[in-house]
């Protein structure tokens, strides 16, 4: 029988393929990168520069004028074992936001982005021993939910060669774990039976950031955020305590090639900090995320450019598998148009990840990015 207080544990024990039947969604999830379309399409490089993207608050003054954003992102994933396989299709909106400019020097902007995905299903089977009798039984388990990052940013632009921005962060969400187990008893002598729970997330952090341009042809953003504390939190009584994970970020881009723009970027997070919201069998790896890629100028569609996108990225994945690192290793592409008179921007994206953890697992991911930027 599933008792109450293992389901905590359930939601953040990180058991590959056997508990959750996935790499990528350990422990308290997968984390998408809170970066948009575009800067997903150059495998995060831009991610520091992109106003739409939610880590650089100072990137914010490349809004230039208010606007509105969504991104839909669906994943569509295939982990294999030595002797087993399993697909999944995951439709995430990862990252939405709106902007509003005060004057020429000042933007001021609302983005909701995920942090921690947390969607799986799987089953285990067996047997229970009743009087004489090996009945057969299915559990099956379902999680959904996330801990998103809802943050309230300012920008200023100091100078053509100087923009700096301040963030505040509210960290919010649920997990809804669902374990039914169902028993294979012709003759009725033990009932199916289900179990819920819910946990509720929250938190709140601050970030500060810069984007310079020390020559004409050199861009430089640097980031980062400072978490407080983030609590668990079951029928209004605390499960549990850890700090959100501090971020620092830098990326570097080069314009000096008529129509193209060359970016890498690097990223570390301390998600190590999170080892008290979960059970002790929880590991959690602190890790880096790299990325380089460039945007190039296109053909003209729709009487204006189409840039094409196209990058690397590898980084380590928070949550291990089996007490092991998980890491992530993608390459990805895009491209994308204005419309509406100039008035609105859709951008597509494609990446192929590869993931990988000791023992033989692996899993493929294609996920498909969508974003579309209205600015009046």
């Amino acid at each position: 029988m599933i008792r109450p207080h293992w389901l905590l544990s359930l939601l953040a024990l990180a058991s590959p393929l056997a508990a959750q039947g996935t790499l990528s969604t350990q422990g308290f999830g997968y984390h998408p990168g809170q970066i948009s379309s575009r800067a997903r399409a150059t495998g995060g490089a831009l991610g520091e520069f992109d106003p739409t993207s939610a880590l650089n608050p100072a990137a914010l003054a490349w809004w230039e004028r208010s606007g509105v954003m969504l991104e839909y992102a669906p994943e569509f994933r295939r982990v294999t074992t030595a002797d087993s396989r399993e697909s999944a299709t995951i439709a995430r909106f990862p990252l939405s936001g709106a902007a509003i400019a005060f004057g020429g020097r000042t933007i001021v902007g609302v983005t909701l982005s995920t942090f921690l995905d947390r969607t799986w299903e799987t089953a285990q089977r067996g047997t229970h021993q009743f009087a004489d009798d090996l009945i057969p039984y299915e559990v099956e388990f379902r999680s959904a939910g996330a801990i998103n990052d809802l943050r309230l940013a300012g920008a200023w632009t100091a100078s053509n060669a100087l923009r700096v921005g301040l963030g505040a962060h509210v960290f919010v969400g649920s997990n809804r774990l669902d374990v039914f187990t169902r028993f294979s008893d012709t003759l009725g002598r033990v009932a199916d039976f289900g179990q819920r729970s819910r946990i509720s997330y929250s938190g709140a952090a601050a970030s500060a950031g810069i984007d310079w341009r020390p020559l004409r042809s050199i861009g430089v953003a640097v980031s980062g955020r400072l978490g407080g504390t983030l609590r668990a939190v079951r029928n209004d009584t605390t499960l549990s305590t850890a700090d959100i994970p501090m971020r620092l970020g830098v990326g570097l881009a080069y314009t000096g090639l008529r129509g193209a723009v060359i970016a890498a970027s690097g990223e570390w997070q301390d998600w190590s900090k999170l080892d008290g919201l979960g059970s002790a069998q929880l590991t959690t790896f602190d890790g880096w995320d790299y990325g380089l890629g460039a945007e190039l100028r296109g053909p003209r569609w729709f009487g204006g450019e189409v840039p094409l996108r196209l990058g690397v990225r590898r980084r380590t994945l928070p949550f291990g598998a089996a007490g092991a690192e998980v890491e992530e290793t993608s390459v990805s592409g895009g491209w994308g148009f204005t419309i509406a008179g100039g008035r609105a921007v859709a951008d597509f994206g494609l990446a192929r990840a590869s993931r990988t953890a000791e023992g033989g697992a692996r899993e493929r991911a294609t996920t498909l990015s969508i974003g579309l930027i209205v600015r009046p």
